[in-house]
């Protein structure tokens, strides 16, 4: 075979295609890699995509038509999360925004608190508990049934060992 170096003119029928690192091996070579970057970005739109779906699904908004969706992803700057997406979606009024559970159980023990004042009389004020747990397991059966019917997110806090305020119980 020619030395490369000395011989600028080298023609193409000169190089030994049969060679175990020969021109043809680095072809295939670069077939594989090519289909292999191909594979590469395909899974890789496949993954963003999924990514996407993912955060869509976990905000909770599975619900929403593909349109509204694709305005609400195309919207968000930088990652798409499921809370930048959950608020992208209340910022265009498509959801709710989200309720702190400890705010929502305070309105629901005030609103007893109105419900058992306005069932004593109006000029009573109804005596505001302040409930342990301890306390509560002290009590005969039927009263503790009775709080539970009575207000059972109250009941449940104390279950989970919460000290218990702001309703009305007798």
């Amino acid at each position: 075979m020619p030395d490369i170096e000395d011989d600028d003119d080298l023609e193409l029928d000169e190089i030994d295609e049969s060679a175990p690192d020969g021109p043809a091996k680095l072809r295939q070579a670069a077939k594989r890699g090519k289909k292999a970057a191909k594979e590469r970005d395909t899974l890789k739109a496949d993954n963003d995509r999924l990514g996407k779906e993912l955060a869509v699904y976990k905000a909770g908004l599975a619900g929403l038509d593909d349109k509204k969706v694709k305005a609400i992803l195309s919207a968000i700057d930088g990652e798409v999360t499921a809370e930048a997406v959950k608020k992208q979606a209340v910022d265009f009024g498509w959801a709710e925004p989200e309720t702190n559970p400890d705010e929502e159980l305070r309105d629901e023990i005030e609103a007893h608190g109105a419900v058992s004042a306005a069932a004593q009389g109006a000029g009573k004020t109804p005596a505001t508990t302040v409930l342990k747990p301890e306390d509560v397991n002290g009590w005969p059966i039927d009263r503790q049934m009775r709080l539970m019917e009575q207000h059972p997110d109250v009941y449940e806090r104390l279950l989970q060992g919460e000290e218990v305020s702001g309703f009305a119980f007798a």
